[in-house]
């Protein structure tokens, strides 16, 4: 049980800090690296920072990305969602709501 205990990695909910994250983005995920977390879960992204721009932090500061909380991959949106998504380096979409609420 201890060697299973210690190749779990422990990710960081991006949501529980979101207002902190929109002042400055990369300062807070580099709190969440020296606190010893291997990861995130994104919960959106602050305006100004890209896809892109995220997971070249996250990159720099060796976390890794869980998953995601957005839209479902449906709709007119879809391929956008899917993107977004592969940009970030994650394949699991959370949400907490139901397909038919996004149209």
């Amino acid at each position: 049980m201890q060697g299973e205990e210690m190749s779990r990695k422990i990710g960081a909910q991006l949501y529980s800090v979101r207002n902190e994250l929109k002042n400055d983005f990369e300062g807070v995920i580099a709190k969440i690296a020296e606190m010893g977390y291997q990861g995130v879960e994104l919960a959106g992204l602050p305006e100004g920072v890209t896809p892109q721009s995220a997971v070249k932090i996250i990159k720099s500061l060796n976390l890794g990305v869980s998953g995601g909380h957005m839209q479902l991959p449906v709709g007119e949106n879809k391929n956008k969602i899917i993107d977004d998504a592969k940009a970030l380096g994650f394949s699991t979409i959370i949400s907490g709501k139901k397909a038919d609420e996004f149209k």
